[in-house]
Formats: structure tokens, C-alpha cells, sequence
């Protein structure tokens, strides 16, 4: 009788090895693949906040003037404006409430209360024009706003919080990023993300053919890492 054995021992010991492998090495896949799709997702945010196409195709709507407008008056240099306006005002009413009657005076009174509403006018008039200037100065700053805009980018918060990592101390949320038992999420958590998302999309549903792409080669690359690791037992 002629046998022929043939001994697979190492063969299983390699199997064993990659099954082990992939087992530990899951949580690591699974992590290159949500910073896969956040460098695609991030790119095409910035892309489409200065107002392109992403590659993702999408193009986001400009911002509303009147929202510019809104955020120059809310911060900064506007907000300053806004307030010395706010001055200027309350200063020219209490100078109106000073005003002197003139009915019913004669003489030297009359002419005195003349002169002194004179110098209230005066002084209304020097106030007013620095309102005008103020208000100058605020619609070149939206100006400014309108053309140099960055759409989704108001402190950058939302734009960075789809970064691991992402934390601020606002209350309004950190990151979304979060690897789990067989999945990954990948998302922006601001409060207000899903507010803008209705009107801007922020990660496409299906996800674009570059992205799916580039989730592809970075499993293979890890497949190939893990394989060649293998190897080795």
C-alpha cells in the first residue's frame, strides 16, 4: 500500500495567525476607514465653503446677505459699531430732552434759550454725523462679509468638529467620531449640523464614487498589512 501524508500543521498555525490577525486588527481597519472618509468629507467642505463644486459634486447655496449682515453686527469690529451707534442714539435723546422752551419767554430769556437749543443743535448734528460714519463703516464691513465669505464657516467650529479630537467648550458639541464593535461613525455633532444640513448637504447619501474609492483601497491596503503580516508565523 502506498500512502502519502501530508502535514498542514503550519499552514493552520498560519491561518490561525491571520484569523488573529484580522480579529485584533478589525478595530484598526475600521478606524482607517473613518479618517478615510473624514479627509474626503473635509476636503469637499472646504471646497464647497469657498463657494466651489466639491468632489463630492455638490455646491452649496451662498449665504444670505441679510445673514452676513447679522453675523458683521454680531461680532468684531460690527459688533463695536453697533454698539457706539447704540450711544450716539441715546446720547442725541437725552439732548433732545434738554432742549429749553422758548414759548412764553421774551427778551434776554428768549434769546438765551434760543442760544442754548443752538448748542444742543449743534451738538445733535455733530453726533448724527458720527451715526452716519458708523454706518459707513458697518456696510463695508458686510461688504467685506459678502465677498469674502467662507459658506459653513461662521468660527469653524462646525467645519473642524468632524476631526477626532474635536472638542469646545461651548456646550454645542464635539466630535461624532467613534469607533464601535463593527462599525465607525463619521459625522458633524453641532447642535445646529442637522439645522444645516436640510439646506447643505454636508455628507452625501449615497456616498460619492471617489469616496467608496478610497474606503476600497484602504481596506486592501490593510488587508495586504495583515496578510503580509501572516505570513510570518
Amino acid at each position: 500500500m502506498l500512502s502519502v501524508t501530508f502535514d498542514f500543521a503550519a499552514d493552520r498555525e498560519r491561518l490561525d495567525g491571520l484569523r488573529d490577525e484580522i480579529t485584533t486588527g478589525f478595530p484598526v481597519l475600521l478606524e482607517r476607514l473613518g479618517l478615510s472618509l473624514i479627509s474626503d468629507v473635509a476636503d469637499a467642505y472646504q471646497q464647497k465653503a469657498d463657494g466651489e463644486v466639491g468632489v463630492d459634486g455638490v455646491k452649496w447655496d451662498p449665504l444670505k446677505e441679510s445673514t452676513l449682515a447679522a453675523r458683521v453686527r454680531r461680532v468684531g469690529p460690527g459688533r463695536r459699531q453697533v454698539q457706539q451707534r447704540k450711544r450716539n442714539r441715546d446720547r442725541i435723546a437725552d439732548l433732545e430732552k434738554s432742549r429749553v422752551a422758548v414759548r412764553g419767554k421774551t427778551g434776554e430769556a428768549r434769546q438765551s434759550a434760543r442760544r442754548a437749543n443752538a448748542r444742543i443743535d449743534r451738538k445733535i448734528a455733530t453726533i448724527k454725523k458720527r451715526v452716519a460714519t458708523s454706518l459707513e463703516k458697518t456696510q463695508g464691513l458686510i461688504a467685506q462679509a459678502v465677498a469674502n465669505h467662507q459658506i459653513g464657516v461662521d468660527r469653524g467650529l462646525q467645519r473642524a468638529s468632524i476631526r477626532p479630537g474635536f472638542a469646545a467648550d461651548d456646550g454645542e458639541g464635539g466630535t461624532a467620531f467613534e469607533v464601535l464593535d463593527g462599525s465607525v461613525v463619521v459625522g458633524y455633532a453641532r447642535e445646529y449640523s442637522d439645522d444645516f444640513d436640510k439646506d447643505r448637504e454636508l455628507i452625501p447619501d449615497p456616498l460619492p464614487e471617489l469616496f467608496e474609492e478610497n474606503l476600497e483601497r484602504t481596506g486592501q491596503e490593510w488587508l495586504d498589512e495583515i496578510t503580509e503580516a501572516a505570513r510570518g508565523f
